[in-house]
């Protein structure tokens, strides 16, 4: 089974965080991705690269095919609670709390570019 974890769903001035498990590819390899496919509002999607229930490239490809503006902040070394191992986080000279207001601060933009365009 194959999943992401956080998709930030914007409508009008009103932000709607959806942290939710959409299953895009079942045990017998059909992908599920319609509720995304359907949706018309900007969304952000915050992945790990680590992620084992959800790899980028099932991810991009759903994004591809999504008629609502979609934008994508990959946390590197991030599991798909975007977690990082410590020896990833030595090496990458970062903190936990570095990699999340990473991730914090792309979704702020987002919003922001969003809030702006209408």
């Amino acid at each position: 089974m194959i999943s992401c974890s956080i998709v930030v769903v914007m409508s009008c001035l009103e932000v709607t965080y959806l942290i939710q498990y959409i299953t895009f590819q079942g045990s017998k390899g059909a992908i599920r991705d319609e509720p995304l496919l359907q949706l018309t509002v900007p969304t952000m999607f915050v992945q790990g690269t680590k992620d084992g229930l959800c790899s980028l490239e099932s991810l991009e490809a759903v994004m591809k095919k999504m008629k609502a503006v979609s934008r994508l902040h990959v946390v590197e070394n991030g599991d798909h609670s975007m977690k990082i191992a410590k020896k990833n986080l030595e090496l990458a000279g970062i903190s936990q709390e570095e990699a999340e207001q990473s991730a914090v601060q792309a979704i702020a933009m987002f919003v922001s570019q969003t809030v702006g365009a209408m």
